[in-house]
Order: C-alpha cells, then sequence, then structure tokens
C-alpha cells in the first residue's frame, strides 16, 4: 500500500514537472520576440533618412527565423498622442509580434515605442526612444519578467512558486513574493499577486482554480 501510494505522488509530481518542462520552449519564444523587438529597434534608430522609417507602416515581416520559432510582424507608425505634447518630430512605433507555440496557439507580442525623428538627424543628440509600454499575452505559464506587463489572470513562476495576478501588473510595480503563515501554513502574497505554492508541489493538480492549466 505505502508502495502504491508512494507511486501515485510520484506520478503527479511528474506530471507537473512535465508541465512546466512543455512551457521551456514557449518561455524562450517569449523571450526571442522579446530580444527580436529590441533589435529591431536599434536596427531602426540607425536609420537616417526619416522617409525609411515612416515607410515601415502597415508593412509587415513574415517567417522571421529566431531560436527555432518562426515570428511575424506588423509595423505601425503614428503620432505620439497629443496629450503628450509631443511635436512632430516624435513618432510612435509599434510592433505586433505573433508566432505559433508548441500547443498550435498563437501568441502575441505587442511592442510599443516612441521615437525622436530630431535626434536621429543630430549628430550630436541622437537620443534612444522610451519605451511607453510592452505587453505580452498568453494562456500558459511564463516566467516572470519585471520589464514585461501582465494582464489580470496570467500565470507566473517566480522564485519556484506559481502565481496567478490578480490584477494588471504594470512595469515597476513589486515581483511576486511569498511567505507563509506560521499559524495556518497559508501562503500569503503581496498585492496584485496570488501565490498556489511550489511548482514541484503535488496539490496543484488537485486545485480547481488551476484546472486550465492541466
Amino acid at each position: 500500500m505505502s508502495l502504491i501510494v508512494v507511486s501515485l505522488t510520484a506520478v503527479s509530481i511528474s506530471g507537473l514537472q512535465i508541465k512546466v518542462a512543455e512551457q521551456q520552449g514557449n518561455n524562450i519564444a517569449h523571450a526571442s520576440a522579446i530580444s527580436m523587438a529590441t533589435a529591431k529597434v536599434e536596427q531602426m534608430i540607425s536609420l537616417l533618412d526619416p522617409d525609411d522609417l515612416i515607410a515601415l507602416h502597415n508593412s509587415s515581416e513574415a517567417n522571421v527565423q529566431v531560436a527555432n520559432t518562426e515570428f511575424s510582424i506588423l509595423w505601425s507608425i503614428s503620432n505620439v498622442a497629443s496629450e503628450y505634447n509631443a511635436g512632430d518630430d516624435f513618432k510612435q512605433i509599434k510592433m505586433d509580434i505573433s508566432w505559433v507555440n508548441n500547443e498550435g496557439n498563437v501568441q502575441y507580442y505587442e511592442h510599443l515605442q516612441q521615437i525622436n525623428l530630431g535626434s536621429l538627424l543630430s549628430s550630436t543628440d541622437k537620443l534612444f526612444p522610451t519605451i511607453v509600454t510592452t505587453n505580452i499575452s498568453s494562456d500558459q505559464i511564463i516566467y516572470f519578467d519585471p520589464n514585461i506587463e501582465y494582464k489580470e489572470g496570467a500565470f507566473t513562476i517566480y522564485d519556484s512558486y506559481l502565481y496567478q495576478a490578480t490584477s494588471d501588473y504594470s512595469i515597476g510595480n513589486d515581483a511576486p513574493q511569498t511567505t507563509i503563515d506560521p499559524d495556518t501554513g497559508l501562503f500569503i502574497s503581496n498585492s496584485g499577486w496570488q501565490s498556489y505554492g511550489q511548482i514541484d508541489d503535488a496539490n496543484l493538480l488537485n486545485n480547481s482554480n488551476l484546472a486550465s492549466l492541466f
């Protein structure tokens, strides 16, 4: 009987570990999308002719291969929102990046950045663009990155703990943290996050709140 109990527990834990292992490829794709967006912006600001930059509007790139994943990119160039009181030299660059994950689901990464065309043309004052926001959406578990915005309900792993965002996470907010109540043994999370415990806990498989993951 003891052997059966131990075996069932091992199978449950192994199942969760396999689930996490399956996310590795997806996590690499997410990281590659972010890295590619950064590289594209660096390439973009090297353009000395603003007309070349404007010409990217509504253009697309397909089959961009990075780390065994094919990405598609749709560019959008527009004026910075009027409430920012920016001049005509400022433009907002938007990249909609998409790819298909290991489960065959389309994933999206949206990168928004503003750039000063006047700075590009100046040889003495070439300012690096300021990041406005970065969004990533996924129905999978992804490892927490403080430079990514997470929507309410998103799952993430941080310091070997599984978390779910209870509100939209903005860049600069506190990272998820877990403490254990010594009296009740329950997990206590900081504001904006719900902790479900360590990822190797077999009880996660029986948590009804995590049914969508398993």
